[in-house]
């Protein structure tokens, strides 16, 4: 194989660790939390298509494409007023299609799962538990999120679900709903996270998540602009030196090529835009489009569609909180979670 061909199938390969983070959910609403016995329950469909693949300079390259077809089912239910905890597991059918450039590794895990059939399997759990802080002048909620395989799958292929790691992510979310006079009806929220990522080969790609949403109703329509940036702080890199290139195509491999999907530095920033609307007061409906505009050592998400159905449930521990007077003749449930006056507690400690 020539050096050329080695470069783009490497860069092909490297990309396996950003397909957990590929599955995103229409809204991840961490900082505004559901009342206390009141929950959402989401079931979405995310259409993800994979062209290009990111080198080590943010350059893109045409080395087979995968296509993603997932399914998120999610629960969030608030415990308090002030404490919600957050269940998902994904489901993911994936396929590699590399006839045209035959960029397939030369192993039988690989071989098995880049074979041009669709593959599919349950990927990793995700646990997060919530806490609010404060909520004067705006919503401070840590969070604590646990992200476990729901089992062992192979991470050794172009299409595999995901990079089969344990992660433990610390963070915290703020947001605001109603936003002055000049924008009564909007809402902000952001999110940080640090990863701590499992460790092979005593390398430990821990990575910060920042997701950030800038949103505004209009009569029964959510209108919203979405931006998600991962920087990943350790890892290896693209280049001849991290993996030379007589080890990539070894059989068996060595076992940091084996592992170099989950030892990787992988990076991306990615944009979006959704429309919800509610279907009854308590069903709502949203659509997404993502798109990757920057990367390193991963796959470039060259479009992303999600649908993304929601119900909100009460259960008789529910305890209602006054709206906000903009809210009032808000129809969607959920969308009332963003403009619910804090509680007496809330206001207390806004006030510090």
């Amino acid at each position: 194989m020539t050096p050329r061909r080695a470069i783009k199938a490497l860069i092909a390969f490297l990309a396996i660790l950003s397909l957990q983070s590929l599955l995103p959910s229409c809204t991840f609403a961490q900082a505004f939390l559901p009342q206390r016995g009141e929950g959402n329950f989401s079931i979405s469909y995310q259409n993800l298509f994979l062209r290009d693949h990111f080198d080590s300079s943010g350059a893109r390259s045409d080395v087979g494409h995968i296509q993603i077809h997932s399914m998120l089912q999610d629960v969030d239910y608030g415990l308090t007023g002030k404490v919600a905890v957050r269940l998902s597991l994904p489901w993911v059918i994936s396929k590699y299609d590399g006839s045209a450039t035959n960029y397939r590794f030369a192993h039988v895990n690989a071989q098995n799962t880049d074979n041009g059939s669709y593959h599919n399997t349950l990927q990793d759990f995700k646990l997060s538990v919530r806490y609010n802080l404060r909520a004067r002048p705006f919503l401070v909620t840590p969070i604590i999120e646990g992200v476990i395989p729901s089992h062992h799958y192979e991470q050794f292929a172009h299409s595999t679900p995901g990079a089969d790691l344990w992660e433990m992510r610390l963070g915290v979310g703020v947001g605001r709903g109603g936003l002055g006079s000049l924008l009564p009806m909007g809402y902000f929220q952001a999110e940080y996270k640090y990863a701590i990522v499992q460790k092979h080969l005593d390398i430990r790609p821990n990575r910060s998540i920042v997701r950030s949403q800038f949103g505004y109703i209009i009569k029964r329509v959510n209108l919203a602009a979405t931006k998600t940036l991962q920087m990943t702080h350790s890892g290896l890199g693209f280049d001849f030196v991290d993996f030379p290139a007589s080890t990539r195509f070894e059989v068996p491999p060595g076992e940091r090529w084996y592992r170099h999907a989950q030892i990787s530095k992988n990076s991306f920033l990615t944009l979006g835009f959704q429309v919800g609307f509610p279907l009854t007061p308590s069903v709502d409906f949203t659509g997404a489009y993502l798109t990757d505009v920057w990367g390193i050592n991963g796959h470039a998400l060259n479009r992303g569609l999600v649908f993304s159905v929601n119900y909100n449930f009460r259960t008789r521990r529910y305890e209602n909180r006054t709206l906000t007077a903009q809210a009032c003749d808000i129809y969607c449930r959920k969308c009332q979670e963003i403009f619910r006056e804090p509680n007496a507690v809330n206001q207390t400690l806004g006030m510090r």
